[in-house]
């Protein structure tokens, strides 16, 4: 991410992405963000072609408008209410979204993605051998049911993710990982 300033039409952010990021990918976090009305999320800028993305040197790149505030030192429980409000907000504003692709579902883990983590970290992490194990069977052991309420997710709502202009919430970012999944993630 850069920050660009025009002096006739104001700030906004250059997001610059990783070339392991998919078009498909950055499209369903766009066309998500462009449901919403009255939230503070980041909003995308087409160019003169009335795109949203373009690609240089092999990457991917958009635009979006500047949100006006800082990382907050620490989450108060004003703050964290506010955040639950945007939160019920956003699933409810998206209840209905259809992304017309699918997302990888970075939260869902199958026996068989599972048993591809397990054997990827104990190669890099063999002194951890017994602790990746455990893991293992713990999000095996704890698979969410496929009836309870899904749809759009942020996936990544912490405090690095907030903009906040004291205690009042004034945007909420990195949508990288959004998806269709369970509510409660």
């Amino acid at each position: 991410y850069m920050f660009v300033e025009n002096a006739d039409k104001g700030k906004f952010i250059l997001r610059i992405a990783k070339n392991t990021k998919k078009k498909k990918d950055l499209l369903f976090e766009i066309n998500l963000l462009n449901t919403l009305k009255c939230l503070p999320v980041p909003r995308y800028v087409k160019d003169k072609k009335d795109r949203y993305i373009n690609r240089f040197r092999g990457h991917h790149y958009s635009v979006y408008k500047y949100l006006e505030a800082k990382m907050p030192q620490k989450i108060t429980a004003h703050l964290l209410k506010e955040i639950a409000f945007f939160l019920a907000k956003f699933h409810n504003q998206t209840k209905n979204f259809n992304g017309n692709q699918q997302r990888f579902a970075w939260y869902t883990f199958t026996k068989e993605r599972a048993d591809e983590f397990e054997k990827y970290l104990v190669k890099k992490l063999v002194d951890y051998r017994d602790e990746i194990h455990y893991l293992k069977s713990e999000v095996l052991d704890n698979v969410l049911p496929e009836n309870i309420p899904k749809g759009p997710i942020h996936v990544d709502v912490r405090r690095e993710n907030v903009l906040a202009v004291g205690d009042t919430l004034t945007g909420v970012v990195d949508f990288d990982n959004c998806q269709i999944g369970p509510y409660i993630l």
